[in-house]
């Protein structure tokens, strides 16, 4: 069952991209998109992400992997990425970050720096930077609760046809989030398989601040998936988080 803590009213997560390499592989690397760097301004928040992985090996080994990220954005828009090494369940996690990515719509820049070599490198897209005034995507309002069935292709008889249940509305960790579960049937022979495979997702989403708090994915074939935020805070981060270091050595990439 996916994690999820009912309060008062709810909040949800974020912005996940590629994996810089292997010691941070849920950990993305920024980058500027090539419309220029867009950021949401006006709901300034901070929050840690733990993310686990459980995998049941086929002699029924069990294997359960963490990993953390903590997040922060300001008034501006500006937002920090601060990415922790994975640990084993149990493990005491590290009190220093691998990376820290930092989106800067403002400066029109990101920086990615490394904690332990104190470097920063910096990246400037060739656009203009946009800062988009936080407006929640849909009105005030807890919409019925439903169910959709839809074809994965564009023939409506084609097989997997996913499930999509609304969730209502719940409070999480203080905010309120906005839930969707989603299940799809892999079809007995679809991928070698002599069953039908059944794959859950489920995700929480603050749609006041963007960003998604809890997830999770049952899929028998790697095993369960889940991701929560925890200590959200609704305060202005501190602005030295998105400046660079002094002690840092700087280098600037086109």
């Amino acid at each position: 069952m996916p994690l999820r803590c009912c309060a008062p009213f709810a909040l949800a997560a974020a912005v996940w991209l590629a994996a810089p390499s292997a010691f941070t592989q849920n950990a993305p690397v920024i980058t500027a998109p090539p419309s220029g760097i867009h950021g949401f301004a006006g709901e300034p928040y901070s929050a840690t992400f733990i993310s686990l992985r459980h995998q049941t090996l086929a002699d029924g080994t069990q294997i359960t992997r963490a990993t953390r990220t903590v997040r922060y954005r300001d008034s501006l828009g500006r937002t920090r990425f601060e990415f922790y090494p994975p640990t084993n369940a149990g493990d005491a996690d590290s009190a220093e970050p691998a990376m820290v990515n930092i989106i800067d719509p403002v400066a029109n820049r990101t920086i990615q720096l490394n904690p332990r070599q104190k470097t920063a490198t910096i990246s400037t897209p060739h656009t203009i930077s946009q800062v988009i005034p936080n407006t929640p995507p849909r009105a005030a309002g807890v919409p019925g609760t439903g169910v959709i069935s839809f074809s994965s292709s564009g023939n409506p008889s084609a097989a997997p046809r996913p499930t999509v249940e609304d969730l209502g509305y719940e409070t999480i960790d203080g905010v309120i989030a906005h839930g969707r579960r989603v299940t799809r049937i892999i079809p007995a022979g679809a991928e070698g398989n002599d069953r039908e495979i059944t794959v859950v997702s489920e995700s929480w989403t603050c749609e006041e601040l963007r960003i998604t708090v809890q997830s999770s994915v049952i899929d028998p074939r790697s095993g369960e998936s889940t991701m929560e935020a925890q200590d959200i805070s609704r305060d202005e981060p501190d602005p030295i988080l998105f400046q660079i270091p002094p002690d840092y050595s700087v280098t600037q990439q086109n």
